[in-house]
């Protein structure tokens, strides 16, 4: 049956589209991150400052994996460091139909890597870094329900949204370029018994909002698999905690194996037979001894609604003419077990994230076009008590899984 069928206000200023930055040498990108190092030592983040940016985005609302489609634009603030490698930015959602924003929230973001890009055809080179997001999405239009702003923000006044958003900068010029794709499940996964907002809103129903959607690149939503698989070929594993305090990062754990098993496609939101969601059994381990593996525990679906790691087809972009080019992009939830090596405590912990795959080819040696980015937003001792809720509101970040596949 697993195999056919599946059942979170500020006001933002004026954004501009695209911001010059100088590389640290002409004609070359930025460099590294400077967190690589010895198991379990201390590190200073190095990236730039990114600016803020708008774009035109797609909203996108599912009901049994069927999509509808609305022109949205979305803004972001040029985001601040709150933590050593997370930020804060504030982040709208307009209708441009009405002018007016339909979902505002500040974001939770956690980078998680940086890589080059080399396009062969335009001989561009550009440097990406990548954030994981979280965002506790608020509304004032009480009632008004464009695609994409779910019926739940009126029961709760607030609905969490989770994906990721990349800043892109050309190696060259010093012109920015951004991607973001941020989603909202169905009821099953957000609104059950253990979340902040238990109820019944949308149990057919999933929300996203992904950018850029424009006439020389539109975001097409799609049923986009199989979803890359196989064995992990890169890259990482981080705490984001350590005894130094906030300010300080912990070095990255490069992975030392481990492997992504798709396991069953199907519909987890309606009685659809369209395959949006697939389980995946992804498990890894580091050279510092941390430990990671998807969970699926059969005695407690759905109030446990993950099936392994929970991957929902979002669609994709379709031509090389603007970032991230030609990618297909999916939204990642599940439940994990995760060992750290750098402190020695398991933990059962809930993740959510991306996978992007395809777009402009990869110059970094040892990256695959198959990214995978995931945050825990839930973290509990495996000797402890779970402690409620465990969905639906930001939760503090502990660990950071950044992995490709072939």
């Amino acid at each position: 049956m697993l195999a056919t069928h599946f059942r979170s206000m500020l006001v933002l200023t004026t954004l501009s589209a695209t911001v010059a930055f100088a590389p640290s040498v002409e004609g070359q990108c930025f460099g590294g991150d400077n967190l690589d190092g010895p198991c379990c030592q201390l590190a200073q983040l190095n990236i730039p400052p990114m600016p803020n940016f708008s774009l035109p985005a797609l909203g996108i609302c599912w009901d049994d994996c069927a999509p509808t489609t609305n022109g949205s634009q979305v803004n972001w603030s040029a985001p601040a460091q709150t933590m050593c490698g997370q930020f804060m930015s504030v982040v709208e959602v307009a209708d441009p139909l009405v002018g007016v924003p339909v979902l505002v929230g500040d974001a939770t973001l956690d980078y998680t890597r940086t890589w080059e890009e080399f396009d062969p055809v335009t001989l561009q080179r550009q440097q990406v870094w990548r954030f994981v997001v979280k965002v506790n999405f608020f509304s004032s239009v009480a009632g008004f329900t464009p695609c994409p702003r779910p019926p739940c923000i009126d029961l709760f006044q607030m609905a969490f949204f989770y994906g990721y958003v990349d800043w892109a900068v050309d190696c060259d010029t010093g012109v920015w370029s951004n991607a973001t794709m941020l989603f909202h499940n169905c009821d099953l996964f957000i609104h059950g018994p253990v979340s902040a907002q238990p109820g019944f809103s949308h149990p057919s129903t999933t929300y996203g909002v992904v950018a850029p959607h424009t006439t020389l690149n539109p975001f097409v939503p799609a049923v986009t698999f199989p979803a890359p698989g196989g064995p992990l070929v890169a890259e990482a594993v981080r705490n984001k905690n350590n005894p130094a305090g906030p300010t300080v990062c912990t070095t990255e754990e490069r992975v030392l194996g481990g492997s992504l098993i798709p396991l069953a496609y199907g519909c987890l939101c309606g009685a659809s037979t369209a395959f949006q969601q697939s389980a995946n059994l992804l498990s890894g381990t580091g050279f510092c001894g941390s430990a990671f593996d998807s969970m699926f525990i059969p005695s407690t679906f759905p109030t446990v609604p993950w099936v392994h790691m929970v991957s929902t087809s979002i669609g994709s972009w379709s031509t090389t003419a603007t970032y991230p080019g030609p990618e297909s992009v999916f939204a990642n939830e599940g439940l994990f077990r995760h060992f750290d090596g750098c402190t020695g405590d398991l933990s059962i912990e809930v993740y959510y994230g991306a996978t992007t795959t395809g777009g402009v080819p990869i110059a970094t040696p040892g990256l695959t076009p198959n990214f995978i980015d995931i945050v825990d937003n839930y973290s509990q001792p495996v000797s402890g008590t779970p402690s409620l809720p465990i969905v639906g509101v930001i939760h503090p970040t502990d660990h950071l899984v950044y992995v490709n596949v072939p």
